[in-house]
């Protein structure tokens, strides 16, 4: 017998909106629509963010564009695809359920199991109190009563890949390759398997990623700023009836953004860092003194990126006002031994020990015993005059 694969294109995050972004999410998006044209996905799932504000206006370049190029995806396979967060994706997203293709647009608003011909798909949007009904410690408890229930129903999948699809945080997922903390609650792996699936499908983190055996964040489709890094791209997971036999990264031709942070403030040599910089967009932010910005070699700096293989650079001075830093270290210092030296060391200055210890017999007194060591100098003094 002949075996049976099926392939599903996973992407999410294309955060669609008008404006200097807009060329780029296009040429990532329409890319990904010639792959899939190419390829020929059996499903092909999104698990929100569609669009990067609730607002988006229907008859916008952005909206048109997603509509457009949805349009071709549903040309190919049948298109799941779960709301994401309410502040990006709002209710615009729920009109591709209207776009017309080949194939229907499945719009998935709250919890649901899709029975497909060529999978079982358990779509769940971005969890909110909207429909989860409780605060958002008790977000965790629900989803995982939803993935025991979509487990129970998945029995009868027969051959068919069982595809979890959601967008939210998992415990293990990484941002710059540290743990990502994030202010929303995060979702325990061993939860998400309660439902049984064969593979999951996540979006939401902006970095590429698997998380174990199954779960997957393809990182968006293109680099939005300086912040993220890691490819941008697609997932294309391959079964063999049930089993999940190969997941392959497809990057989109996203632009290539590199940050450097130059540190003037304590170190008059400090270098700026090239590696990695080929071929990206390269933004160097130099933190100076604010009297010494004008001693800053941009153009220096400028060559030595642009000789190691930048597209363009973007040399940003961050100017701090010396009067700043002076208030701050005098107003840390607690005593008033700590706050004579403080601004004795600003100025270059030594304060002399005796004035230290007499500010040390001052700290110890109070304002009348102060008043009355005043009122009684100035007795002698007029003593003296007299």
């Amino acid at each position: 017998m002949e075996k049976k694969y099926t392939k599903v294109l996973h992407f999410a995050d294309v955060h669609a909106e008008d404006g200097p972004k807009f060329p780029e999410i296009e040429k990532c998006l329409v890319y990904l629509g010639d792959y899939a044209i190419q390829e020929q996905p059996d499903l092909i799932v999104v698990p929100g963010d569609i669009f990067n504000s609730s607002e988006v206006k229907l008859d916008s370049k952005a909206a048109k564009l997603v509509f457009a190029q949805f349009e071709r995806l549903a040309d190919v396979a049948q298109v799941v695809v779960s709301i994401g967060t309410p502040s990006h994706d709002g209710n615009a997203a729920e009109v591709l359920q209207h776009v017309s293709g080949r194939f229907p647009i499945h719009v998935a608003t709250t919890p649901q199991q899709l029975d497909l011909p060529c999978a079982l798909v358990s779509a769940v949007p971005a969890p909110t109190k909207k429909y989860m009904q409780g605060e958002d410690n008790d977000i965790a408890a629900a989803l995982t009563q939803v993935f025991m229930g979509f487990g129970a129903q998945a029995q009868e999948r027969g051959d068919r890949p069982h595809i979890l699809l959601g967008h939210w945080a998992v415990e293990g997922a990484t941002i710059h390759g540290q743990d990502y903390i994030g202010q929303e609650i995060r979702i325990p792996y061993d939860a998400m398997m309660l439902a049984g699936p064969d593979c999951i499908c996540l979006g939401h983190i902006h970095e590429k990623q698997q998380i174990r055996q199954l779960a997957f964040y393809p990182g968006g489709i293109y680099q939005k700023n300086y912040g993220e890094i890691g490819g941008k791209g697609a997932w294309m997971h391959t079964f063999e009836g049930r089993k999940l036999v190969l997941s392959e990264y497809v990057q989109t031709p996203s632009r290539k953004l590199f940050v450097d942070r130059m540190d003037y403030l304590e170190d008059a040599v400090a270098t700026c860092d090239t590696t990695g910089c080929e071929g990206c967009e390269v933004r160097c932010e130099v933190t100076c003194w604010q009297d010494e910005a004008g001693a800053i070699d941009r153009a220096a700096l400028e060559s030595a990126y642009l000789s190691s293989g930048a597209k363009s650079v973007e040399i940003v001075l961050i100017r701090v006002p010396r009067q700043t830093v002076r208030n701050d270290l005098v107003l840390k210092a607690t005593t008033l031994r700590e706050k004579l030296v403080a601004m004795a060391g600003l100025r270059g200055e030594t304060v002399p020990a005796s004035i230290l210890d007499k500010a040390d017999a001052l700290e110890g007194c109070s304002a009348e015993q102060i008043n009355d060591m005043i009122t009684r100098k100035g007795a002698i003094n007029e003593d003296k005059a007299a």
